[in-house]
Protein backbone atom coordinates (compact mmCIF):
# COMPACT_ATOMS: atom_id res chain seq x y z
CA UNK A 1 0.00 0.00 0.00
CA UNK A 2 1.41 3.36 -1.04
CA UNK A 3 0.41 6.57 0.74
CA UNK A 4 -1.19 9.23 -1.43
CA UNK A 5 1.39 11.73 -0.19
CA UNK A 6 4.35 9.55 -1.20
CA UNK A 7 6.78 11.12 -3.70
CA UNK A 8 6.55 9.70 -7.22
CA UNK A 9 8.89 7.78 -9.51
CA UNK A 10 7.93 6.97 -13.12
CA UNK A 11 9.70 4.20 -15.06
CA UNK A 12 9.09 4.58 -18.80
CA UNK A 13 9.64 1.87 -21.37
CA UNK A 14 8.31 0.03 -24.39
CA UNK A 15 5.70 -2.72 -24.45
CA UNK A 16 8.36 -5.45 -24.04
CA UNK A 17 8.10 -5.18 -20.25
CA UNK A 18 11.63 -3.88 -19.72
CA UNK A 19 10.46 -0.96 -17.58
CA UNK A 20 8.38 -3.20 -15.32
CA UNK A 21 11.24 -5.69 -15.02
CA UNK A 22 13.69 -2.96 -13.99
CA UNK A 23 11.25 -1.58 -11.42
CA UNK A 24 10.68 -5.08 -10.06
CA UNK A 25 14.42 -5.48 -9.63
CA UNK A 26 14.59 -2.20 -7.73
CA UNK A 27 11.60 -3.08 -5.53
CA UNK A 28 12.82 -6.56 -4.66
CA UNK A 29 16.41 -5.45 -4.33
CA UNK A 30 15.30 -2.85 -1.79
CA UNK A 31 13.39 -5.52 0.14
CA UNK A 32 15.76 -8.43 0.07
CA UNK A 33 19.18 -7.47 -1.24
CA UNK A 34 20.91 -8.32 -4.51
CA UNK A 35 19.89 -11.97 -4.50
CA UNK A 36 16.21 -11.04 -4.55
CA UNK A 37 16.91 -8.40 -7.17
CA UNK A 38 18.50 -10.90 -9.54
CA UNK A 39 15.50 -13.23 -9.33
CA UNK A 40 12.87 -10.50 -9.80
CA UNK A 41 10.85 -10.25 -12.98
CA UNK A 42 8.09 -8.07 -14.40
CA UNK A 43 5.62 -10.81 -13.40
CA UNK A 44 6.11 -9.77 -9.77
CA UNK A 45 4.40 -6.43 -10.41
CA UNK A 46 0.69 -6.35 -11.13
CA UNK A 47 -0.36 -3.49 -13.39
CA UNK A 48 1.30 -0.09 -13.82
CA UNK A 49 1.14 0.73 -10.11
CA UNK A 50 1.74 2.65 -8.01
CA UNK A 51 4.08 0.13 -6.42
CA UNK A 52 5.82 0.71 -3.10
CA UNK A 53 9.56 1.24 -3.39
CA UNK A 54 11.31 1.75 -0.07
CA UNK A 55 14.70 3.43 -0.15
CA UNK A 56 16.46 2.56 3.11
CA UNK A 57 19.96 4.02 3.17
CA UNK A 58 22.52 4.61 5.88
CA UNK A 59 21.24 8.17 6.22
CA UNK A 60 17.48 8.10 5.59
CA UNK A 61 14.38 6.07 4.71
CA UNK A 62 11.53 7.01 2.37
CA UNK A 63 8.63 5.25 0.69
CA UNK A 64 8.27 6.09 -3.00
CA UNK A 65 5.21 5.54 -5.19
CA UNK A 66 6.62 3.96 -8.37
CA UNK A 67 4.58 3.54 -11.56
CA UNK A 68 5.28 2.00 -14.97
CA UNK A 69 4.47 4.05 -18.07
CA UNK A 70 4.40 1.99 -21.29
CA UNK A 71 4.91 3.68 -24.64
CA UNK A 72 2.54 2.70 -27.47
CA UNK A 73 3.75 0.12 -30.00
CA UNK A 74 4.34 0.90 -33.67
CA UNK A 75 0.72 0.22 -34.59
CA UNK A 76 -0.57 2.83 -32.13
CA UNK A 77 -0.80 6.57 -32.55
CA UNK A 78 0.50 9.30 -30.29
CA UNK A 79 3.61 9.45 -28.14
CA UNK A 80 2.27 7.91 -24.95
CA UNK A 81 1.33 11.27 -23.42
CA UNK A 82 2.72 12.58 -20.14
CA UNK A 83 2.11 10.33 -17.10
CA UNK A 84 0.29 12.70 -14.76
CA UNK A 85 1.81 15.28 -12.45
CA UNK A 86 5.57 15.76 -12.63
CA UNK A 87 7.24 13.10 -10.42
CA UNK A 88 10.43 13.47 -8.42
CA UNK A 89 12.23 11.04 -10.73
CA UNK A 90 11.89 9.48 -14.17
CA UNK A 91 13.78 6.42 -15.40
CA UNK A 92 13.57 5.95 -19.18
CA UNK A 93 14.47 2.40 -20.28
CA UNK A 94 15.41 1.18 -23.77
CA UNK A 95 17.04 -1.85 -25.40
CA UNK A 96 20.27 -0.82 -27.19
CA UNK A 97 20.16 -4.00 -29.30
CA UNK A 98 16.70 -3.23 -30.67
CA UNK A 99 16.40 -1.04 -33.77
CA UNK A 100 14.60 2.22 -33.08
CA UNK A 101 14.42 1.74 -29.32
CA UNK A 102 16.85 4.56 -28.49
CA UNK A 103 15.15 6.98 -30.90
CA UNK A 104 11.71 6.13 -29.52
CA UNK A 105 12.54 6.64 -25.86
CA UNK A 106 14.55 9.83 -26.40
CA UNK A 107 11.81 11.27 -28.60
CA UNK A 108 9.35 10.73 -25.77
CA UNK A 109 11.71 12.36 -23.27
CA UNK A 110 12.25 15.41 -25.46
CA UNK A 111 8.52 15.80 -26.15
CA UNK A 112 7.69 16.47 -22.49
CA UNK A 113 6.37 19.87 -21.57
CA UNK A 114 9.05 22.06 -19.88
CA UNK A 115 6.93 22.07 -16.70
CA UNK A 116 7.33 18.28 -16.53
CA UNK A 117 10.96 18.21 -15.46
CA UNK A 118 11.74 15.70 -12.69
CA UNK A 119 14.69 16.33 -10.37
CA UNK A 120 16.19 12.91 -11.18
CA UNK A 121 16.36 11.85 -14.82
CA UNK A 122 17.98 8.56 -15.80
CA UNK A 123 18.35 7.00 -19.24
CA UNK A 124 18.87 3.25 -18.77
CA UNK A 125 20.50 1.20 -21.55
CA UNK A 126 19.20 -2.27 -20.69
CA UNK A 127 21.29 -4.90 -22.49
CA UNK A 128 19.85 -8.46 -22.62
CA UNK A 129 23.20 -9.97 -21.60
CA UNK A 130 26.78 -8.97 -20.91
CA UNK A 131 27.74 -10.53 -24.25
CA UNK A 132 25.34 -8.15 -26.01
CA UNK A 133 27.14 -5.20 -24.44
CA UNK A 134 30.59 -6.55 -25.28
CA UNK A 135 29.58 -7.31 -28.88
CA UNK A 136 29.30 -3.66 -29.79
CA UNK A 137 32.10 -2.36 -27.59
CA UNK A 138 29.57 -0.21 -25.66
CA UNK A 139 29.10 2.18 -28.60
CA UNK A 140 25.37 2.51 -27.91
CA UNK A 141 26.09 3.29 -24.24
CA UNK A 142 28.45 6.07 -25.34
CA UNK A 143 25.79 7.42 -27.71
CA UNK A 144 23.25 7.37 -24.88
CA UNK A 145 25.70 9.18 -22.61
CA UNK A 146 26.21 11.94 -25.19
CA UNK A 147 22.45 12.44 -25.46
CA UNK A 148 22.04 12.34 -21.69
CA UNK A 149 24.65 15.04 -21.08
CA UNK A 150 22.96 17.33 -23.60
CA UNK A 151 19.48 16.79 -22.13
CA UNK A 152 20.06 16.76 -18.38
CA UNK A 153 19.90 12.99 -17.88
CA UNK A 154 22.37 10.46 -16.57
CA UNK A 155 22.96 7.41 -18.77
CA UNK A 156 23.32 4.04 -16.99
CA UNK A 157 23.99 0.64 -18.59
CA UNK A 158 22.43 -2.43 -16.95
CA UNK A 159 22.42 -6.14 -17.77
CA UNK A 160 18.89 -7.58 -17.90
CA UNK A 161 20.04 -11.11 -17.06
CA UNK A 162 21.32 -9.80 -13.70
CA UNK A 163 23.86 -11.69 -11.63
CA UNK A 164 27.48 -10.70 -11.21
CA UNK A 165 27.57 -9.28 -14.75
CA UNK A 166 25.19 -6.52 -13.66
CA UNK A 167 26.40 -6.13 -10.08
CA UNK A 168 30.02 -5.51 -11.09
CA UNK A 169 29.43 -3.72 -14.39
CA UNK A 170 31.64 -0.71 -15.12
CA UNK A 171 32.18 1.44 -18.21
CA UNK A 172 35.13 3.78 -18.57
CA UNK A 173 35.86 3.32 -14.88
CA UNK A 174 32.35 4.35 -13.73
CA UNK A 175 30.01 2.02 -11.83
CA UNK A 176 26.98 0.90 -13.85
CA UNK A 177 24.26 -1.68 -13.42
CA UNK A 178 21.17 -1.64 -11.25
CA UNK A 179 23.34 -0.64 -8.27
CA UNK A 180 24.04 2.68 -10.02
CA UNK A 181 20.34 3.26 -10.75
CA UNK A 182 19.56 2.65 -7.09
CA UNK A 183 22.47 4.84 -5.96
CA UNK A 184 21.22 7.71 -8.12
CA UNK A 185 17.76 7.43 -6.58
CA UNK A 186 19.21 7.26 -3.08
CA UNK A 187 21.31 10.38 -3.65
CA UNK A 188 18.14 12.49 -3.96
CA UNK A 189 16.54 14.46 -1.12
CA UNK A 190 13.04 12.97 -1.43
CA UNK A 191 10.11 14.88 0.07
CA UNK A 192 8.93 13.24 3.29
CA UNK A 193 12.13 11.29 3.90
CA UNK A 194 13.09 10.39 7.46
CA UNK A 195 16.66 11.23 8.37
CA UNK A 196 18.69 8.82 10.51
CA UNK A 197 20.75 10.35 13.31
CA UNK A 198 23.99 9.11 14.79
CA UNK A 199 22.29 8.56 18.16
CA UNK A 200 19.81 6.10 16.67
CA UNK A 201 16.92 8.55 16.50
CA UNK A 202 15.30 9.81 13.31
CA UNK A 203 13.86 13.08 12.09
CA UNK A 204 11.22 13.39 9.40
CA UNK A 205 11.84 16.02 6.75
CA UNK A 206 8.12 16.79 6.77
CA UNK A 207 8.22 17.30 10.54
CA UNK A 208 11.07 19.75 10.18
CA UNK A 209 9.18 21.66 7.51
CA UNK A 210 5.97 21.78 9.57
CA UNK A 211 7.91 22.94 12.61
CA UNK A 212 9.41 25.75 10.57
CA UNK A 213 5.96 26.89 9.39
CA UNK A 214 4.48 26.82 12.90
CA UNK A 215 7.28 28.91 14.36
CA UNK A 216 7.34 31.42 11.51
CA UNK A 217 4.79 33.65 13.27
CA UNK A 218 6.98 34.37 16.28
CA UNK A 219 10.38 33.89 17.89
CA UNK A 220 10.87 31.94 21.10
CA UNK A 221 13.38 32.79 23.80
CA UNK A 222 15.33 29.66 23.02
CA UNK A 223 15.61 30.66 19.36
CA UNK A 224 16.96 34.06 20.39
CA UNK A 225 19.68 32.40 22.43
CA UNK A 226 20.60 29.80 19.80
CA UNK A 227 20.21 31.07 16.25
CA UNK A 228 19.50 28.47 13.62
CA UNK A 229 18.75 24.82 14.24
CA UNK A 230 18.02 21.52 12.48
CA UNK A 231 15.20 23.03 10.44
CA UNK A 232 17.37 25.94 9.25
CA UNK A 233 20.17 23.53 8.35
CA UNK A 234 17.71 21.37 6.45
CA UNK A 235 16.41 24.29 4.37
CA UNK A 236 19.94 25.46 3.59
CA UNK A 237 20.86 21.93 2.63
CA UNK A 238 17.91 21.65 0.25
CA UNK A 239 18.91 24.93 -1.36
CA UNK A 240 22.46 23.67 -1.81
CA UNK A 241 21.26 20.39 -3.35
CA UNK A 242 19.11 22.33 -5.81
CA UNK A 243 22.06 24.53 -6.74
CA UNK A 244 24.33 21.51 -7.29
CA UNK A 245 21.71 19.80 -9.49
CA UNK A 246 21.35 22.96 -11.62
CA UNK A 247 25.14 23.16 -12.03
CA UNK A 248 25.26 19.55 -13.17
CA UNK A 249 22.57 19.85 -15.83
CA UNK A 250 25.12 20.05 -18.66
CA UNK A 251 28.00 18.25 -16.98
CA UNK A 252 29.36 14.83 -17.89
CA UNK A 253 28.43 11.68 -15.96
CA UNK A 254 31.65 11.68 -13.94
CA UNK A 255 31.37 15.40 -13.15
CA UNK A 256 27.75 15.03 -11.99
CA UNK A 257 28.69 12.11 -9.78
CA UNK A 258 31.55 14.06 -8.23
CA UNK A 259 29.25 17.01 -7.50
CA UNK A 260 26.63 14.67 -6.05
CA UNK A 261 29.24 13.08 -3.81
CA UNK A 262 30.37 16.49 -2.56
CA UNK A 263 26.77 17.48 -1.88
CA UNK A 264 26.16 14.22 -0.01
CA UNK A 265 29.21 14.85 2.18
CA UNK A 266 27.87 18.33 2.91
CA UNK A 267 24.53 16.83 3.91
CA UNK A 268 26.15 14.27 6.21
CA UNK A 269 28.42 16.84 7.79
CA UNK A 270 25.54 19.28 8.34
CA UNK A 271 23.50 16.67 10.18
CA UNK A 272 26.45 15.02 11.91
CA UNK A 273 25.41 11.59 10.68
CA UNK A 274 28.62 10.29 9.20
CA UNK A 275 30.87 10.53 12.23
CA UNK A 276 31.52 7.20 13.93
CA UNK A 277 32.75 6.57 17.47
CA UNK A 278 36.16 5.75 16.03
CA UNK A 279 36.26 9.16 14.36
CA UNK A 280 35.40 10.83 17.66
CA UNK A 281 38.12 8.89 19.47
CA UNK A 282 40.65 9.89 16.84
CA UNK A 283 39.64 13.53 17.12
CA UNK A 284 39.96 13.41 20.93
CA UNK A 285 43.36 11.79 20.64
CA UNK A 286 44.52 14.39 18.17
CA UNK A 287 43.29 17.18 20.45
CA UNK A 288 45.05 15.66 23.44
CA UNK A 289 48.27 15.31 21.49
CA UNK A 290 48.11 18.90 20.33
CA UNK A 291 47.59 20.05 23.92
Amino acid sequence: MVAESAPALVVVGESDGAAAALLSTLVHGARGGSEGANEASSDDLEGPGPHALRLDTKYYTVDVAATVHTLPDESSTGDGNTPGVCPEAVVAVFDPTKDGSFAKITKWCQARDPSWSPEIRLLVCRYPTKDALDAEASSSADKADDWAVENGYEAVAVIASGGAADETLELHGDAQGTRRVRAALEAHMWPGLTMKRGDGSSTSASVLSESKKEEAGGTTEEEDETPGGPDDDFERMLGEMTRVRAMGANASDSERRAMAADAAMMMMSRFGIFESDDDSDEDEGATAGAA
